[in-house]
């Protein structure tokens, strides 16, 4: 061999750079993990917390428990029969199941009356959606929910409470969580009446839409699922 040409260069900061890379991007992919289980784990929690306050509620009145479950299935299956997206049926799962919340704050004797209220005692109800906006004003996961826990009797008309909101001031996801809770409400025995069939039920929530105080869109959504579902008669414990 009369002649040799070397080149030589040193690859070690090449392999240390690359070394380094590797290193900081298990570093950013065990942290990633690390905050979704986290998340996770915050969200576990948050269920478990908002389970909590609707067993609070139902143990008030017995006539109502499951109410605020079932709310949430018919509330998720129109929102299905309607395309919403996961977000915003996040938000109705959410909302649908603490509607009620603020019941926690309305005196025994009243929430419990076998009778007719007094016109007093009806305000002190009605309270109770102000009262539950109140509660989770300050609970991040539930912000956006506060609109369908103040506003679920809302109507379109603005004969609703408790700002006799009407029109495009009340939000989509308010309107169904409304015919969800109306129609679970007609379809249960409360101490004061018997439960109303299926049937029954829905000619009333359809008169109610004709007249213009419910939208007739989630009507025709909760006409669809009561079909699909074939839920007859009284409903009252069934949950999804």
């Amino acid at each position: 061999l009369k002649h040799l040409m070397v080149f030589w260069m040193d690859v070690t900061p090449l392999v240390r750079a690359k070394d380094a890379v590797y290193r900081k991007h298990r570093e950013v992919e065990n942290k990633n993990n690390l905050l979704s289980a986290t998340l996770e784990e915050l969200e576990a929690s948050m269920e478990a917390f908002v389970k909590t306050m609707v067993r609070t509620v139902d143990a008030k009145d017995p006539y109502t428990a499951g109410h605020s479950e079932r709310v949430r299935d018919y509330s998720l299956w129109m929102g299905e029969e309607l395309g919403l997206g996961e977000y915003e049926m996040k938000m109705l799962s959410h909302g649908a199941l603490i509607h009620d919340v603020g019941k926690i704050a309305v005196p025994d004797d009243i929430l419990l009356k076998p009778g007719r209220l007094t016109d007093e005692e009806f305000e002190s109800i009605k309270k109770h959606t102000v009262h539950g906006a109140s509660i989770i004003r300050d609970v991040d996961m539930f912000r956006d929910c506060g609109p369908i826990v103040r506003w679920h009797h809302e109507r379109l008309d603005g004969t609703g409470y408790p700002d006799g909101l009407s029109g495009d001031d009340i939000p989509f996801l308010v309107r169904i969580v409304s015919v969800a809770d109306m129609f679970d409400a007609m379809t249960s025995d409360r101490s004061y009446r018997a439960a109303m069939t299926t049937e029954r039920a829905l000619e009333i929530i359809s008169q109610e839409a004709e007249e213009g105080k419910v939208d007739p869109v989630v009507v025709k959504a909760l006409l669809a699922i009561t079909k699909r579902h074939d839920m007859k008669g009284n409903v009252k414990g069934f949950v999804a």
